[in-house]
């Protein structure tokens, strides 16, 4: 069953369980709470457009969450937009591990994932323009036609990693693990690789490829 069918649900049983009422209008299902017996809060509303609304009035994705969501495997994302189309904008994100994932046409432009492994994980499309990447690993991480200018990759790991069609103006890969790393047709317009090892791969469409300390 669907993760975010799942989620309603056991939303509506807690709610039934403490005494939530709710009112049926026109458009849209509305859970309600009273905590005086006299006024009326809003927890979450279920649109006809079948979207879910929790600390939202107007949600813009199947389930849209204004607040923090914590949980065993996801823990404190403080966001001021997470939806279906991975909107990570901004973000201070607690959780390093975003290894194997789909990640693909997300939004993680001035994300801070420092130390994250995001090994094997699917970035293509992605936004991480400004993000922060220091010490990440990316080792066999698809991040083709991405978007990192200005990122900061110092000290990550990028081995194996397919850079084929980015663009990567400005950014800094000082420090970093580029072995066969392929940089084919990519924006490498004002990069920073001084101290970076290994032997990167491919031809770029601007820039200079990477001269790197190769591995003995």
């Amino acid at each position: 069953m669907d993760k975010k069918i799942i989620l309603v649900i056991i939303l509506i049983a807690v709610a039934s369980s403490i005494g939530t009422v709710y009112s049926l209008g026109a458009t849209n299902v509305i859970f309600r709470t009273s905590p005086d017996g006299i006024s009326s809060n809003e927890v979450m509303r279920i649109t006809s457009d079948q979207r879910v609304g929790i600390g939202t009035t107007t949600p813009q994705s199947t389930l849209d969450v204004n607040g923090v969501i914590t949980s065993p495997t996801i823990t404190a994302i403080k966001c001021t937009n997470f939806n279906r189309y991975a909107d990570l904008s901004n973000c201070e994100i607690p959780f390093k591990f975003l290894n194997s994932l789909d990640l693909s046409n997300a939004n993680l432009s001035n994300a801070n994932l420092s130390n994250a492994n995001l090994s094997l994980s699917n970035l293509s499309n992605a936004n991480l323009s400004g993000a922060n990447l220091s010490n990440a690993n990316l080792f066999n991480a698809n991040l083709s036609l991405s978007n990192l200018s200005n990122a900061n990759l110092n000290n990550a790991s990028l081995g194996s990693a397919n850079l084929s069609g980015a663009t990567l103006t400005n950014t800094d890969l000082s420090n970093t693990f580029l072995q066969f790393t392929n940089f084919d047709g990519a924006n490498l317009t004002g990069i920073t690789y001084a101290g970076c090892i290994g032997s990167p791969l491919g031809t770029p469409s601007a820039g200079t490829l990477p001269v790197c300390t190769p591995i003995p």
